[in-house]
């Protein structure tokens, strides 16, 4: 297919359906379509399997395939201990609730300039910590007693507006919280705010047209990631001790390991996304980004249900019962070479504690990118025809223009999109077991400026699938994966490792990198 072919299709297509035919919108459509003209031309090529079913969103979890380990598997005591008490400060830091908050709000104006908050609630949080600090309930029902929380705004908050980064959307002020976010509260964490995040959470920047750019900590002229960029700058700076993300294509991930914290994506269904914006309902998932794993360890449980996960659970492997699977191919075509050679470091650095590397050819993750657009595209479009599309003028040019060449996607080509998501789930899961999980970046670049297209070893493309094509596989497959630092980049930005599970495996996946985290210091 060439560009006038496309062109030819999309006007017919416009006119076919009584669309209003504006030069100035087709003219855009076709530029924009015109990046994945690869896309488009694999999926017809692609051949499935007789067998393959589609992957069917909107099916959580099990509550009993949540761990990779039954629910009275022995805890080991020492993780335990620390997943427990992971927000529990020292003797010797120890503040009262109060005095936390004061604190954040103290670092949340000294960085400013970074732009991480959309809407902050100073006197609520104030309220709500003078509450916790005149209650005396154990440490074991309060496990986040007086932890600081940002929320991305995409997240109903109580008494919070819930913009998703775009005034194309009826303004909403909820009266109750996300369960997510309320159980969050209810053990005892305060809500700073919510976080500036990509105009609705379609884009790997954070640079809204509304609400301006969110600048890294290291440097503001470079990206922070998104779409939950602000969430990611709130931890990295201190100015929160944790921040919940949305994550469809890494959004959680990959702003957290251009940040050099640690961001997880639990398996798809996990944590429920009620009273969350959706944008392609069956790869989000609600993520969380914390300093450390076994915070995100504990969020994890809270958010889920304690029911639902035992990261604790199970005995934790050491550094040689681990087997990090690498695979060879896709991970590695497009990477600045200074992000591989950190993340090859990792992997020597691990090998010398013991661990085993096993490198490995998936032919099928080759494909992902293609399925992520079909997939995303299509979603993200038509659920924005009664959301944001109402409203055309009220969005950036560049997520518009996204939405609306969705709905140039075929039927026949999603739906081949699904099931060769389920083929792609497949071939990853089976060189998975217990203790053995897959190891890739997480991003193949550290923080950038804000620029149209990357360069990654001789490789030039559009910055959003740039960004995003390492952390897209486990979205398409709902497989948990997270992220930890692991090195710098040779600018000094951080550098993420990312490790990956079976569907249900959370806990095993976070005991994993409780270990690697350990290893790398």
């Amino acid at each position: 297919m060439n560009p006038s072919t496309l062109y030819a299709y999309i006007k017919a297509a416009t006119d076919l359906f009584a669309r209003p035919n504006d030069p100035v919108r087709l003219d855009a459509w076709a530029e924009r379509l015109g990046l994945h003209l690869k896309d488009l031309e694999r999926i017809n090529t692609l051949a499935c399997s007789p067998t393959a079913h589609p992957i069917m969103p909107g099916v959580p979890l099990a509550p009993t395939a949540a761990a990779t380990e039954p629910n009275d598997a022995r805890p080991d005591p020492a993780w335990a201990e620390r997943v427990a008490n992971a927000f529990t400060p020292s003797p010797s830091q120890a503040q009262t609730c109060a005095q936390r908050v004061r604190q954040a709000f103290s670092l949340i104006e000294e960085h400013d300039a970074l732009n991480a908050f959309e809407t902050t609630r100073h006197a609520r949080a104030l309220e709500r910590a003078a509450q916790l600090d005149a209650q005396h309930q154990p440490d074991s029902q309060l496990p986040l007693k007086g932890a600081t929380l940002a929320v991305k705004s995409c997240f109903q908050v109580q008494g919070l507006p819930m913009t998703g980064g775009s005034p194309a959307l009826d303004p909403i002020t909820p009266t109750q919280s996300a369960p997510c976010v309320a159980r969050l509260e209810q053990a005892g964490a305060i809500v700073l705010g919510t976080t500036t995040m990509h105009e609705l959470a379609y884009g790997a920047t954070t640079d809204n047209p509304w609400w301006g750019r969110t600048g890294h900590p290291a440097d503001p002229t470079c990206i922070a990631g998104g779409s939950s960029g602000g969430s990611a700058v709130a931890v990295a700076t201190g100015m929160a001790d944790m921040a919940l993300g949305t994550d469809t294509a890494g959004s959680v991930r990959m702003p957290a390991a251009l940040c050099g914290i640690v961001g997880f994506k639990p398996s798809f269904g996990l944590i429920p996304t009620t009273g969350v914006l959706p944008l392609g309902w069956s790869l989000d998932h609600v993520g969380v980004m914390a300093k450390t794993v076994e915070q995100v360890a504990l969020l994890t449980d809270i958010m889920s249900g304690q029911n639902r996960i035992r990261s604790a659970s199970g005995p934790m492997p050491t550094p040689q019962q681990l087997t990090l699977v690498c695979p060879q191919n896709y991970f590695f075509d497009a990477i600045e070479p200074s992000v591989k050679q950190a993340f090859e470091a990792a992997l020597a650095t691990l090998q010398h504690h013991g661990a085993t590397v096993q490198r490995v050819t998936i032919p099928e993750l080759d494909i992902a990118p293609t399925l992520q657009f079909m997939t995303l595209c299509a979603e993200a479009s038509q659920l924005h025809q009664d959301l944001a599309l109402l409203r055309p003028q009220s969005i950036g040019d560049e997520v518009r223009t996204r939405l609306e060449i969705g709905r140039f996607i075929r039927a026949v080509d999603y739906l081949k999109a699904q099931r060769l998501r389920q083929q792609l789930l497949v071939a990853l899961s089976q060189h998975l077991g217990p203790n053995t999980v897959l190891a890739t970046p997480t991003v193949p670049t550290g923080a950038c400026p804000v620029q149209t297209h990357l360069t990654l070893g001789g490789v030039r493309l559009p910055i959003h699938p740039a960004l995003t094509r390492c952390t897209l596989p486990f979205n398409l497959t709902g497989m948990p994966a997270v992220s930890v630092p692991c090195g710098e980049d040779k600018n000094g930005f951080p550098v993420g490792l990312q490790l990956a599970g079976v569907v249900g495996g959370d806990a095993g996946v976070l005991r994993v990198a409780g270990v690697v985290e350990g290893c790398l210091g």
